[in-house]
């Protein structure tokens, strides 16, 4: 499956838990605790894997 294959290029699986993140001028904003999935849409951002929680 093509998309799991995007997902494993950024070291990712499936149910990964990821945090989204704009880069602006003036710095970043985050939004964590997103899960990773398969998808058939374009969009273009970067994946970072969340920190361990503990």
């Amino acid at each position: 499956m093509r998309y799991k294959d995007d997902l494993r290029a950024f070291g990712l699986a499936d149910g990964d838990q990821v945090d989204l993140v704009s880069v602006y001028a003036d710095g970043e904003r985050r939004a964590p605790g997103f899960r990773a999935v398969p998808n058939t849409k374009s969009i273009v951002i970067r994946l970072e894997p969340a920190p361990a929680s503990g």
